[in-house]
């Protein structure tokens, strides 16, 4: 821009032509105008030149502008003196080739002073030269903030990137390991559903066997009333044995039948009294139901047990055989009751009870 010539010595008058100069007898070919220099310049040219201005310094930039700028000067100079120079060919042509800023000015420099309005035309085109640069300088400064938030967004999308990276890199794993989750998963569910129909098998026998049970739930409750129902008619022959007995034995007239038959009752009333006291002394009383211990009293000491009417199980069976053996065999009628209160002793206190014939172990 400091090749520019002075305004003053644009005014000089620059010698004239020639007179004797000929002018050919055919008009002057037009000026030869650039294909490209009254188009505008494209917008991606305008964005690659703010590209470039935004990294590059201001003589860097003024450089790269001046292939835009020579054509448009060109252009306009030409729009405003090409009629004073269709006589000079010689200017036509080197404005035509000029290609750069100085060479377009070292073009205009011969022109002679016939044109006077060419220094204010220089000046305004000097005044948008410089518009043209305050304006590249103001795109310089709002495209810098841009190209730094781009930066930043670069930053920002390495930083995201990474990020991504790692995350990938730990879920890969994650889906792996999801994967084998899922396949132990299928397969307790399908182990779930086998062991699932293999306990329908056992509920439905349970189910079969709570049936049974009720059943035989209430089969007992019957048993247990008809026992009930013999032990107190066993009982009230019992009582009323007793009174015939105690009667004739306080007869003075009795004849040796009555005799015999009332001894022999005798018998058969002790025998029932020792059973009663055997099994008393053998049964622990304290895990026995109530209500069965009494209806077992009663009918031990009511009339002789018949242990085949009772539908009792082998063990239990053979060990009131044993109890019964023992009751017979026993002569002192005491030692019965004092057995049976030494056993409830023991019983009440945890202490172990001797037991030869193993119904203590048949109870429990």
């Amino acid at each position: 821009m400091s090749s520019a010539p002075a305004p003053s010595a644009r005014s000089e008058a620059p010698p004239a032509l020639p007179a004797a100069t000929e002018v050919p007898a055919e008009p002057p070919a037009a000026p030869l105008m650039p294909a490209d220099a009254s188009a505008p310049v494209a917008e991606a040219s305008l964005q690659a030149m703010l590209a470039e201005s935004s990294e590059a310094s201001v003589d860097q930039m003024m450089t790269s502008m001046i292939p835009y700028l020579s054509p448009i000067v060109r252009h306009q100079v030409q729009l405003d003196v090409s009629p004073p120079l269709h006589t000079d060919v010689a200017a036509q042509r080197r404005l035509n080739s000029a290609v750069e800023f100085d060479d377009v000015l070292a073009a205009l420099q011969p022109l002679p002073d016939s044109l006077p309005d060419l220094p204010r035309r220089i000046g305004e085109l000097e005044a948008q030269l410089r518009s043209a640069e305050a304006g590249a300088a103001a795109a310089k400064r709002s495209v810098v903030p841009q190209m730094l938030a781009r930066e930043s967004a670069k930053q920002l999308l390495k930083i995201s990137s990474s990020t991504v990276e790692s995350l990938e890199a730990e879920n890969r794993p994650l889906r792996s390991t999801n994967i084998r989750v899922d396949a132990l998963l299928q397969k307790m569910n399908e182990s779930t559903g086998l062991h699932t129909r293999n306990l329908e098998l056992p509920q439905a026998e349970v189910a079969e066997r709570d049936t049974v049970i009720h059943a035989m739930e209430r089969r007992l409750a019957k048993e247990r009333e008809a026992f009930k129902a013999a032990v107190a008619a066993n009982t009230q022959q019992t009582r009323q044995l007793h009174a015939i007995l105690i009667k004739a034995k306080k007869g003075k007239f009795v004849d040796a039948d009555t005799a015999h038959s009332l001894e022999d009752l005798q018998k058969r009333n002790t025998h029932r009294l020792h059973s009663n006291r055997v099994l008393r002394s053998h049964v622990s009383l304290v895990g026995m139901d109530p209500e069965i211990l009494i209806l077992a009293v009663q009918g031990m000491t009511a009339s002789e047990l018949n242990l085949a009417d009772l539908e009792l199980d082998q063990d239990t069976f053979v060990a009131l055989q044993r109890i019964q053996a023992e009751a017979a065999g026993l002569s002192d009628p005491h030692a019965v009751p004092a057995a049976l209160e030494k056993a409830a002793h023991q019983v009440a206190h945890g202490a172990p009870q001797a037991n030869p014939t193993g119904w203590r172990g048949l109870r429990q």
